[in-house]
């Protein structure tokens, strides 16, 4: 069917779809009906003379005014970001930039205005880029285009109007084919082009800085491959490729897609982290991390696992994109290689090789009993179950190792030309041929070591040293022999230390598993001589170099206790011996001077002091008592002159004689003086106190008698 026919008949088609209800209308119905079907022979006609596809703008009135946008702000340069261009087979193509303050991808306009027919298209919610089908596109007929955004607030914003014929922006064919390389400091593009196209342009820039501006290269005509020179060799770039229209055929050139240059891996990746541990008996789990300096330009990881003395499988190869890996594995030696690749190619590898080589395992499920004879060592295992294949590696280190694998059901197997006085190692493994997994699946059933033929340590352990010395003790510490020095299992040590004085010496056997002791019972300030070898079951080896050191006269603080009770004892026995001499001068004093007693203390005194009622005074005494009050008092007697004084006491009693004191008593009641007739009241007053014992009635009368001879005097006080 010819395209015009097929055009047409397909608008009937569609005709027919939407006016089908219409038929059991009434008549007014129908006769809108029939004024739609001509509009639509007219434009029928006019397609089918023209060449144009059928096309009818279904658009009223009131929704064609709404294709106004001048309600909208017009956005400055907005339409300098615009891409338009018109494909015979696609349609017309339309790309714009995003609004950066407008998060809604879809929050776009599109009107398409045609000016044959004053029909104009508004096309809501679209994102770019933008196509209208060819079926809708009039590519001989001038249309206005222009985008609209709407912001979620209710305003918009637009871009100019642009006026364009399709058939006028055809766009051109890109090229293709392209090859991208750097070298060093030099980037490499190349590609195809079609055969109408002469001439490129290209631009490149860092891909670490999109926001930069591209930097062109000038080209020459036929040319389809350029060399940049003089770039960062540890950077990656981007370049953008458009050919340049010279002919009539095409008039737009779009910018290829971003073309990545990448980057190329110099540095090998950095082992940060490896932890290896038991999971179950002959099997363990490895999580190993690392880092690379050029993580941004990685892609992914090749990681290459050889298990060394591989005797059943191959070397399996992983393709990772994260920096950590996690294996269970069995307790051979493997060698993992990791390393780094991008679209350029592979950076250097780092090799981590697990474990290093180990000496012990524990609850491993078998058991190996070895057997040396002369030429030969036997080696006869006990396992707790079959498995179907068994594989046995032995050797002095991971560079020296054999293998030998069977699968009947051995129990042993003979090793031969083995060297004295070395470290051997030897591990039996399981495994099933028949497994996919091999390196999973294999399992470890009993790690062993041995002397072919043992000897002595030729060495003495090294870095003796005697960190601690005191007045009877000193502490011994020192390095463990080496595995390839001992010449056979390490069974303990000996350590010799001499009285160098008296050249008497000792000897003590200690563990192989301690590196220090401490010795006791030493001499104060005596010089000794310490040395230390190692002990197999062939003998003691050959000793260390000797360290002297000599024991202290005085424990640390010791002279310092006795200079401190020196000093104390200077400062405390004289004043034990002061204390001692005044006591026993103060016995002398008393048996030598007894005391006088004093007269406050004696009964007599206390008597005086006591309170008696005035009926139980003796007759004598109550005109002694005061008539009055004491606070009434208005008179006051003042005697002048003194006392004769008392004789001394006896040197014999130390006491006055009461007979001998009533005697001096009644004489001076005879010889009392009189007192003057006037009383000067700032002298001295001076009573007729007794100073010794003396009899209270003897007392009281001479008061008695004094107060009568005193004259009255009237003293205002």
């Amino acid at each position: 069917m010819a395209p015009k026919t097929q055009s047409v008949f397909i608008c009937l088609q569609k005709t027919m779809r939407v006016s089908g209800p219409f038929v059991r209308m009434e008549l007014n119905h129908l006769l809108k009906f029939q004024g739609e079907l001509r509009k639509l022979l007219f434009i029928l006609s006019i397609a089918w003379s023209t060449g144009v596809p059928a096309y009818r703008c279904f658009v009223d009135k009131k929704v064609r005014s709404g294709c106004n946008s001048s309600m909208c702000k017009i956005k400055p340069d907005w339409q300098d970001d615009m891409t338009f261009y018109f494909n015979y087979n696609s349609g017309l193509h339309l790309s714009w930039s995003l609004l950066s303050d407008i998060p809604d991808p879809f929050a776009y306009t599109v009107y398409l205005n045609w000016t044959f027919s004053n029909c104009c298209e508004k096309l809501e919610k679209v994102s770019s880029p933008f196509n209208r089908p060819r079926l809708y596109v009039h590519k001989d007929y001038y249309v206005t285009i222009w985008v609209t955004a709407n912001y979620s607030h209710g305003s918009c914003v637009t871009t100019k109007n642009i006026t364009i014929r399709p058939t006028e922006i055809e766009k051109c064919p890109s090229p293709f084919n392209i090859n991208t390389q750097q070298l060093f400091n030099k980037l490499i593009i190349t590609w195809e082009s079609p055969e109408d196209i002469l001439q490129y342009e290209l631009q490149y820039k860092e891909a670490t800085q999109r926001t930069s501006s591209w930097i062109p290269v000038s080209m020459e005509m036929n040319v389809f491959n350029v060399t940049i020179p003089d770039v960062k060799p540890a950077a990656s770039y981007v370049v953008r490729l458009r050919c340049i229209p010279k002919n009539n055929h095409c008039s737009v050139c779009l910018w290829t897609k971003e073309i990545s240059i990448p980057y190329k891996l110099t540095q090998k990746p950095t082992i940060l982290e490896n932890i290896t541990k038991e999971i179950s008996p002959g099997k363990r789990s490895l999580s190993l991390t690392w880092k690379t300096c050029e993580s941004e330009h990685t892609i992914g990881y090749l990681i290459h696992i050889k298990r060394i003395l591989d005797s059943f499988h191959g070397i399996p190869y992983l393709n990772i994109t994260k920096p950590w890996l996690h294996l269970n594995l069995s307790m051979a030696t493997y060698n993992i290689k990791i390393t780094a690749y991008n679209e350029h190619g592979n950076s250097p590898s780092v090799n981590y090789r697990i474990p290093d080589f180990m000496s012990t395992y524990s609850d491993l499920p078998g058991n190996l009993i070895i057997s040396n004879q002369q030429n030969y060592t036997n080696i006869t295992w006990n396992l707790k179950y079959n498995p179907p294949c068994l594989a046995i590696d032995w050797g002095t280190g991971i560079e020296d190792m054999k293998s030998k694998s069977f699968c009947q059901n051995e129990t042993s197997v003979i090793l031969d030309h083995l060297q004295p006085y070395q470290l051997y190692k030897v591990m039996l493994h399981a495994l099933d041929r028949q497994s996919k997994d091999l390196m999973k699946d294999e399992r470890t059933l009993v790690v062993a070591n041995f002397y072919a033929v043992e000897g002595v340590p030729r060495i003495g352990p090294a870095n003796l040293i005697i960190p601690v010395v005191t007045k009877h003790s000193a502490v011994v510490k020192w390095t463990e022999i080496p595995a390839k020095d001992c010449l056979g299992f390490l069974l303990g040590y000996r350590i010799h230390y001499t009285e160098v004085a008296n050249s008497i010496s000792w000897a003590l056997t200690l563990n192989s598993s301690i590196k220090q002791h401490h010795l006791v019972d030493l001499k104060a300030n005596t010089h000794y001589t310490v040395h230390v070898s190692g002990i197999t079951s062939k003998g003691e080896g050959a000793q260390s170099l000797p360290q002297d050191f000599t024991t202290l006269k005085y424990d640390q603080g010791e002279f310092g206790g006795m200079v401190v009770g020196l000093c104390l004892g200077l400062i405390i026995i004289p004043a034990i011996a002061i204390t001692i001499c005044s006591s026993v001068l103060k016995r002398s004093r008393k048996s030598c001077w007894p005391p006088v007693p004093n007269p406050r203390d004696s009964s007599a005194m206390q008597v005086a002091e006591r309170t008696f009622p005035v009926a139980l005074l003796r007759p004598s005494f109550q005109p002694l008592l005061p008539s009055a009050p004491v606070n009434k008092a208005d008179k006051l007697y003042v005697i002048k002159n003194d006392l004769e004084v008392f004789p001394p006491t006896s040197p014999a009693t130390g006491r006055v004689s009461t007979e001998y004191s009533e005697a001096v008593a009644r004489g001076k009641e005879k010889t009392l003086p009189k007192p003057h007739n006037r009383v000067n009241a700032s002298e001295k007053v001076k009573a007729g106190l007794h100073l010794d014992y003396v009899g209270m009635e003897f007392s009281h009368k001479a008061m008695q008698q004094l107060s009568e001879n005193l004259p009255t005097k009237t003293v205002h006080l």
